[in-house]
């Protein structure tokens, strides 16, 4: 329990390399746990070159929290979606979390900054007068109270300013059932939402479906113009492999040479032992334990029946 609340506290306070650094000396299975550490990959710019470096056993739960647990971890599914810049689904987890548990200053604290990038005054001026009467948050209020008063001021504060920026700019309706649709979504909308591109390859990685992830390669070249990360090579293999597709259109990207000999040494390895995972396992993890072909041998339901 005091790992859950520790790296909860450093994800709240957005110690990202601290969160990273907590894990590693302090592992946990715990779904929460995941959540936070892959939001703390992507933050420190990590996510797409060491997820593997990390445990992903929830899969896509860690990427996104399972329906049936968001509701007992609204708060940081608002955080979530704020961080997307995906602002109406940020603006209903908070209030999830405001009327189910708890009634705290940064509730309004994020209901008013929404309301402001949305031009919503009355509920912007409604949080903020209620904040100006604490101890604690009257400057702040008092700061956003001059946003407020004057509007044009919105757009030159860096903070709103970028999360208005990153609004998804078209309307679709909200799978809550799948959100990785929902990020796949603002991703094929929007070329410069870097968040959902990364959140997006993650998910064709640990759901398996990896001729979506290389159909994607094309879409890279905003975010990685000059090398794919690691993680994507190691899948592009494996796609590659198990698809006879050898003529894969790379997008113009080239796999690297070390990394495909790594490949046909873990291939080798397994097959010394006959193809036997199970045999096979302590070998390969020693030798590859961090990579997209250990996690797809071993953590794939169809490579395990």
């Amino acid at each position: 329990m005091n790992t859950i609340l520790q790296v909860d506290e450093f994800a709240r306070q957005k110690k990202w390399t601290e969160l990273l650094s907590y894990v590693q000396d302090h592992r946990s299975d715990n779904i929460l746990v995941a959540f936070q550490t892959n939001r703390a990959l992507y933050h420190t710019g990590r996510l797409a070159s060491e997820m593997f470096a990390f445990p992903q056993s929830w899969g896509t739960s860690g990427l996104f929290l399972p329906r049936e647990t968001r509701r007992f971890f609204s708060i940081q599914v608002s955080d979530f979606y704020w961080d997307l810049g995906y602002l109406n689904e940020a603006q209903h987890w908070v209030l999830e979390d405001h009327t189910n548990f708890s009634n705290g200053p940064w509730h309004l604290q994020r209901l008013a900054k929404i309301s402001l990038i949305k031009d919503n005054r009355e509920l912007a001026q409604m949080c903020i007068t209620a904040l100006s009467k604490t101890i604690l948050f009257r400057r702040w209020a008092k700061s956003y109270q001059a946003l407020l008063d004057n509007p044009t001021t919105v757009n030159a504060d860096s903070l709103l300013s970028h999360y208005h920026s990153t609004m998804p700019n078209k309307d679709f309706i909200v799978n809550p059932q799948y959100p990785a649709i929902d990020i796949e979504t603002i991703m094929l909308n929007d070329n410069d939402n870097k968040m959902a591109f990364d959140y997006a390859m993650a998910d064709y990685m640990l759901s398996f479906r990896l001729g979506a992830l290389v159909y994607n390669f094309s879409r890279m070249h905003n975010f990685y113009p000059k090398t794919i990360p690691r993680p994507y090579q190691e899948a592009a293999l494996v796609f590659i492999r198990t698809s006879g597709e050898n003529r894969t259109n790379l997008s113009g990207f080239n796999i690297d040479h070390e990394i495909a000999a790594q490949f046909a040494d873990f291939l080798n390895i397994l097959k010394q032992h006959q193809n036997n995972a199970f045999a096979a396992k302590r070998e390969l993890e020693g030798k590859y334990g961090n990579t997209y072909w250990f996690y797809s041998l071993y953590f794939n339901p169809q490579m395990q029946n």
